[in-house]
């Protein structure tokens, strides 16, 4: 399920005036608080990063 809503918030973030107001948007629509939904989407921009994947490589 957190894939799947990150994956919704990069889709629709063009349509509202913030990264927060798409969150606040799509939160309650998928089940789950604002700040569930942005902490999903800051780990999944963490682990984007060249750094988590060189990092994870190296494990």
């Amino acid at each position: 399920m957190k894939e799947k809503a990150v994956r919704l918030l990069i889709d629709v973030e063009n349509d509202y005036p913030s990264r927060w107001g798409a969150i606040e948007a799509i939160a309650p629509k998928i089940g789950c608080s604002s700040e569930t939904l942005r902490a999903w989407d800051n780990k999944h921009a963490a682990l984007a990063t060249p750094e988590a994947v060189q990092a994870q490589d190296a494990l």
